[in-house]
């Protein structure tokens, strides 16, 4: 990890250098000189880290560099932020040279201190500079006379990372993301689970147990989306219990997840498990599933919440814990996990070493080191699958597998084979890798990260190296994906294109994470359950990076000064809201990220003065005057708006990611001058803004995300589109405002390589199916509310090749959608809601690679139509995917109240008083008539599909 940590740095300073030798004038030269030693020392780190265990002096050594490293950052950032002081315009130059010491003598600079003050303390500040950098360089001298003494090697080989590589294993990794594997060498254990779940009408509580890593929770969400069980009950939740949580909210999180309602307030136990009684029992047969439940006390508390209504009801958690297995209480049924046998493991090792090849054996030459590092993992399943994905990025050769089988015969095991594996596992990351991973335990370990979120903090920290050719951004998220590869995090949700929007760290990797951050000084993460009340500990106060999950600001911030005790600190999270935040005595901070109680909370006032800030995400509003001299700002992230903009804007030359900013004057001058800019979300568009915002757009060439918002009843010009037609950067385009014309432009008019659209309240006139098919990128579609006024949509076939994801929301007048075959062949995923006169969807049994799963539709009488139409096309032969008999079954079963519906309306017809009031009425009867008609004709088809059951006692 000091490998890393030391990269870092010497990136740190060669940005420094490159960007802001104004603020290093005296002792630029000094800096570049340890900006090259810091190099020179680094390449001799792996050969040190693999001596450190059986040499005490190599620790050392390892533990000074890194330490230097941090020395020399603190005195560069604060030697930049005293001149920026000295020197805010940066105008004032002197310069004293290594080469030239005496470049202004002693009774120079006692005459210039003497007849001008100002000076006279710039000359102090390089003087003291100059004292800092003669021991930092006495430091690394030393350091490196004993990497010699100790014969430490250097290894010489590029640092810059193999982008092309990293970009095919992403292609790779989307192409295959859709894949899910069913646990193995658990079919046993399936069998009894669902047998738990049919059999009995009374409530039964299935407690599964296992060690740590031995799969719990990949089994239970196995179990939890496996088709029969879905069909099997009316409602289900699926929640993940914190490690320190408290009942009330627990209860709280349950009924609200199975649709109740909780008033906030006092929250009393009994009056809850009454409110979720009521709940559950209003929603007939559910089951409940609570992940990584580990107190029996408070499941003796809740117990009495969940009714048993005599209809099959569950509940399952996992656990570690085997007192479940013991209790006496009969309605208690747990089930112990199986661990892998020896065919089992070397089953799930060859998916892991193989994952794009259907491998069935291992090589002769691997057979025998390959039994035995499967050995090693003693049948758990998460040994398995760590060990196999290590193995699948390596040389597959006897010598480097049995380099794997040394080092892990060399870790202590503590608390099963994953204690020895992971550490290998870790170890064996590319340096830049390390780093990213074990900020992961920044977040809460209970928690989904969301992934762009993350990789934008990468980036801001500087743990994306640059690297020619290839954006940061996608190289971000090719070290996310290499992780996921690596079994190191979970992918938790993919988007629609198969990238991943949302990662789960395990519990075990999370607590390894914190443990390793905090013994190299990296990180420091402080959970929701940690003890605040005694003082922080030493390391803390050296802290670079704190995680907060709870504030007290008493832990933190000194009484008497009322500063923070953590002066070192580049870093600061906050997943607790707080009100009055104060960042007083953190100067070097980089990276600030907030959340608030309310969207009116402010700034603190001493963010002005944080020059070094990269990364800002504060979640209310922001007055732009308060940061207006934060030039080094990469990431402003502002989810309520920044109001107040003006000109200087211009000034943040770095900044990447912008949201979410008010349109205004300042663009007309400041935009054009983002060049840097890859994502900006634009609200409050005015007409008479739109003539500079366009001509600043097309020059912003590295723009990979653009959301557009037009001020309430404004127009967005169609140039909107076509400014980027011969823009290759840009992916993503959201516009939410009327569309002049009413009508998109032609497909030439977009941005080549777009793969996501989305519209908002667009009030396109024409059908806009025909041109979106014609972008043959696009990946991602979402027509949102009032985007199309129309009544017709049709889509033609050869269109969306590439189409994976669509949802359309709140069409209001759609009635008719038609797909022909092979208009979306690719099509993975649909969501259609609140289109209430969208009558049918013609031709969606033609697309062939959506599954039932994946149709979500709302309201129910639609999905109940186009479920009728998907079965009886399943009878003819169409193609769309996992149209099952009990899907045919389900619908059948919804006809008697369809039938009944229709009765009620012919008898209401029967009742019009006078024929005025039913011509009056016309066009409403012809419609019933009509729309009656195909009720009918249905309701015989799908009586006519009935006979095709396998018995007539199931039809």
């Amino acid at each position: 990890m000091e490998e890393a940590i030391v990269s870092v740095v010497a990136d740190t300073l060669s940005i420094y250098l490159l960007q802001e030798p104004s603020l290093l004038y005296g002792v630029r030269e000094e800096v570049c000189w340890l900006e090259r030693e810091l190099r020179q020392v680094l390449c001799s780190i792996p050969d040190a880290v693999t001596k450190k265990a059986n040499n005490e002096l190599v620790a050392i050594w390892i533990r000074d560099i890194r330490d230097v490293a941090y020395d020399i950052e603190d005195f560069v950032e604060s030697f930049m932020l005293e001149a920026d002081n000295l020197t805010p315009t940066g105008g004032f130059q002197l310069t004293l040279t290594r080469s030239n010491p005496s470049a202004c003598s002693e009774r120079s600079m006692l005459m210039i201190d003497r007849c001008f003050p100002i000076f006279g303390a710039i000359v102090s500040h390089y003087r003291a500079g100059r004292a800092i950098i003669q021991n930092l360089e006495t430091r690394i001298i030393e350091i490196s006379n004993r990497k010699e003494a100790l014969g430490l090697n250097g290894l010489d080989e590029s640092r810059e990372i193999r982008s092309s590589s990293k970009c095919e294993s992403l292609q790779r990794s989307r192409s295959r993301s859709h894949l899910s594997h069913s646990p193995i060498g658990l079919e046993k254990d399936e069998g009894k689970i669902l047998e738990l779940l049919r059999d009995g009408k009374n409530l039964r509580v299935i407690p599964i147990i296992g060690v740590t890593g031995q799969g719990k929770t990949t089994f239970a969400e196995y179990i939890y989306h496996n088709e029969e069980v879905e069909e099997m009950f009316d409602v289900r939740y699926w929640i993940s219990i914190p490690r320190n949580f408290k009942v009330p909210e627990l209860l709280v999180e349950i009924i609200r997840g199975v649709g109740g309602k909780v008033r906030m307030g006092k929250l009393v136990v009994q009056v809850l498990k009454k409110k979720l009684r009521e709940t559950l029992s209003s929603q007939g047969r559910y089951l409940i599933v609570m992940d990584d439940f580990i107190h029996k006390e408070a499941w003796d508390i809740i117990q009495t919440g969940f009714p048993d209504a005599g209809n099959g009801s569950r509940v399952i958690f996992t656990t570690q814990h085997v007192e479940f297995a013991r209790s006496p209480d009969p309605i208690i049924v747990h089930h112990e996990l199986s661990f892998l046998n020896s065919s089992k493991s070397m089953e799930l090792f060859l998916k892991r070493v193989y994952p794009t090849q259907n491998v069935e054996a291992l090589p002769d030459d691997l057979t025998l080191v390959g039994q035995s590092l499967v050995e090693k993992c003693e049948g758990l399943p998460i040994s398995v699958v760590l060990l196999g994905s290590l193995l699948s990025t390596i040389e597959k050769t006897h010598h480097k597998w049995l380099e794997v089988l040394c080092s892990l015969n060399k870790e202590p095991k503590a608390n099963g084979s994953y204690s020895c594996i992971f550490p290998v596992c870790f170890a064996a990351l590319p340096c830049h890798l390390k780093a990213c991973f074990l900020y992961v335990c920044s977040f809460s370990e209970e928690s989904e990260i969301p992934a762009r979120r993350l990789m934008r903090l990468w980036i801001a920290e500087g743990l994306v190296p640059p690297n020619r050719g290839t954006a940061k951004t996608e190289l971000a998220e090719a070290f996310l994906e290499e992780l996921a590869e690596r079994s190191m995090v979970e992918v938790a949700v993919r988007r629609g294109d198969g990238s991943i929007k949302a990662i789960r760290v395990r519990n075990i990797f999370h607590h390894f994470c914190k443990v390793e951050a905090r013994s190299c000084r990296f990180l420091h993460f402080v959970s929701s359950g940690a003890a605040q009340s005694k003082p922080i500990s030493p390391m803390i106060k050296w802290a670079r990076r704190l995680a907060l999950h709870v504030f007290e600001p008493e832990s933190y911030i000194d009484g008497s000064t009322k500063k923070w005790r953590t002066p070192k600190l580049r870093t600061l999270i906050l997943g607790s809201s707080t009100d009055n935040l104060s960042l007083n005595g953190l100067k070097f901070l980089r990276v600030v990220d907030v959340e608030v109680a309310n969207s009116g909370v402010m700034l603190p006032q001493e963010i002005e003065t944080l020059i070094h800030l990269r990364y800002l995400r504060w979640r209310a509003f922001v007055d732009f005057q308060r940061i207006k001299n934060l030039r080094r700002l990469q990431i402003l992230h502002v989810e309520f708006g920044i109001d107040n903009v003006d000109n200087s804007i211009g000034n943040f030359r770095d900044l990447r990611f912008l949201k979410t900013i008010k349109a205004g004057s300042w663009i007309e001058s400041g935009l054009v001058k983002l060049t840097n800019l890859e994502k900006l979300e634009l609200d409050d568009i005015k007409d008479e803004h739109w003539k500079a915002l366009l001509g600043s757009l097309g020059k912003l060439h590295r723009l990979r995300s653009l959301t557009l918002s037009a001020c309430y009843g404004g127009t967005i010009p169609k140039q909107a589109i076509s400014i980027f037609s011969c823009q290759h950067s840009l992916r993503r385009l959201k516009l939410f405002g009327r569309l002049s014309d009413r009508r998109l432009p032609d497909a030439s008019a977009f941005p080549p390589n777009i793969t996501k659209l989305g519209l908002l309240f667009s009030q396109l006139s024409t059908d806009p199916m025909p041109t979106l098919k014609e972008l043959p990128n696009l990946t991602c579609v979402e027509l949102h509310e009032g985007s199309y006024a129309g009544r017709r949509m049709h889509c033609q076939a050869g269109g969306f090749p590439r189409l994976r994801y669509l949802k359309v929301h709140c069409l209001h007048n759609l009635r008719d959608w038609k797909l022909e075959k092979e208009s979306m062949p690719s099509l993975t995923q649909l969501r259609i809601s609140n289109c209430n006169n969208l009558k049918m969807l013609e031709g969606l049994e033609n697309v062939p690679t959506l599954s039932i799963e994946e149709l979500i539709i709302m309201p129910k009488d639609l999905e109940i139509r186009i479920l009728d139409q998907l079965v009886i096309n399943e009878n003819k032969g169409a193609a769309i995917s996992e149209v099952s008999e009990e899907d045919l079954h389900e619908v059948l079963n919804k006809r008697e109240e369809e039938l009944a519906r229709l009765i009620e309306k012919v008898n209401a017809m029967k009742e019009l008083p006078s024929s005025s009031q039913a011509v009056a009425a016309e066009e409403d009867l012809v419609d019933f008539v009509k729309e009656t008609e195909e009720e009918l004709e249905r309701l015989f088809q799908m009586v006519n599909a009935s006979k095709e059951l396998p018995s007539s006692s199931q039809a």
